[in-house]
């Protein structure tokens, strides 16, 4: 996740997709900084994203915080720290894969890194009791995969379990799945590749497709996992039909002119395509901001073609303008005892507004929005609330936002 907000691209019909970018909810958390491959997925009890851990910067800053990010219909987003809760949580990591268990109510996490050298292969389950609250606990397997990074899961739904792929200690294609309803929970080798096997696979996208054929003989589901690496596309089979599964093929990926590796996709079956979108091109060395479909073009999704080609989120694209001479900043200033003074650098004339949060993502003082003009501006808060009462010591987050911008900085209020 990079720190360019939150964009959504809606996908119900074909053709003419446009990205929508969100704006930050009146009463909201600050969303995970430069968070760099977060573990995500979808949580249909709540209508809510939900994002673990990632990576700051260069310098192992890895994290182990669970957030959880809602989107209106209005154009509004809300984040939100989650409060921890039963054995602890997963150490700090990235690079990790999650799904959601729709039986259990839980989120399912496997795997990661904290460093370069130390991959997991433990196995956490979180559980929401309140719509603010996750508890976590480790699962005990007999069996686990071996310890990696950089590899996916998705949720099949039909046999109700997690499958993992790639990623391994040489990134090796092998396929693992965990029965989520078993008791105990075990994890089981499926098989390793064929057909021909990839040298090694990770960082690469993973979609499920269970849309019906009836062309087939029998007529049946896909039942097939969809991974898009580098400049192929690869299948692997869940289909029963042909006596083993984890078998797999590759794919020439038609009209694709990037070579891709660290992007996102998601599977839209009301049209039947797969979107991807972002990522990193090895062929140009760049990290681009293209959305990219595949449709059907015989039965293995051989055509791609871009799509929604107008404004779209672009990686690091709001960093850049953080460190910009000529974008909105925000920083603390020198001040005495509880007082706290925020300067603001305004690129151009026009309406600020700044906004003091608590770590519960709730806004607890105001700067009213006016008009300044361009240039550094001091404001001071006296660390009380909206209602002139002393609020406690602790860290708060302080928000400047101008022309659609946000900038923000951590406080530690102190005696």
């Amino acid at each position: 996740m990079d720190t360019a907000g939150v964009w959504v691209l809606p996908l119900a019909t074909v053709g003419g997709e446009v990205w929508q970018r969100m704006q930050p909810g009146l009463i909201t958390a600050l969303p995970p900084i430069g968070c760099y491959r977060p573990a995500a997925v979808w949580d249909p009890d709540q209508n809510r994203i939900l994002v673990f851990g990632g990576r700051r910067d260069a310098s192992s800053n890895t994290q182990a915080d669970l957030y959880e990010l809602r989107v209106s219909s209005d154009g509004f987003a809300w984040w939100k720290l989650l409060k921890g809760g039963g054995q602890g949580r997963p150490y700090p990591r990235y690079s990790s894969a999650a799904i959601w268990d729709p039986d259990g109510h839980r989120m399912l996490l496997f795997g990661g890194v904290y460093s370069d050298t130390s991959k997991f292969n433990d196995t956490w389950q979180a559980t929401f009791p309140s719509q603010d609250q996750a508890v976590w606990s480790e699962i005990t397997t007999a069996t686990r995969p071996t310890p990696r990074a950089g590899h996916t899961a998705i949720y099949d739904s039909f046999k109700k379990r997690m499958v993992v792929v790639g990623g391994g200690v040489a990134n090796e294609p092998d396929l693992w799945t965990l029965k989520v309803t078993a008791t105990p929970l075990n994890w089981v080798l499926v098989r390793t590749w064929s057909d021909p096997p990839p040298a090694s696979i990770a960082l690469h996208t993973a979609v499920y497709d269970r849309t019906y054929e009836s062309w087939w003989t029998p007529p049946d589901e896909r039942k097939w996992i969809n991974i898009v690496q580098g400049y192929k596309n690869y299948l692997i089979s869940l289909r029963d039909t042909t006596g083993f599964e984890g078998g797999s093929g590759s794919y020439p990926m038609t009209g694709m002119t990037r070579w891709l590796t660290d992007h996102a996709a998601v599977f839209d079956p009301v049209n039947d395509r797969q979107i991807v979108f972002g990522g990193f091109d090895s062929g140009t060395n760049q990290v681009i901001g293209e959305t990219w479909q595949q449709r059907p073009g015989n039965a293995y999704y051989s055509t791609w073609t871009k799509i929604a080609t107008g404004a779209a989120p672009q990686a690091g694209a709001l960093s850049a303008r953080e460190n910009d001479a000529d974008a909105l900043a925000l920083q603390r200033v020198p001040s005495s005892g509880r007082e706290v003074r925020l300067a603001i650098t305004v690129p151009k004339a026009g309406d600020v507004s700044l906004e003091i949060f608590d770590v519960s993502g709730r806004v607890v003082w105001r700067f009213e929005e006016k008009f300044e003009t361009a240039g550094r501006h001091e404001i001071v808060w006296d660390g009380n609330d909206a209602h002139a009462r002393a609020l406690s010591n602790g860290v708060y987050f302080a928000r400047a936002g101008a022309f659609g911008t946000f900038v923000r900085t951590k406080l530690v209020l102190a005696p």
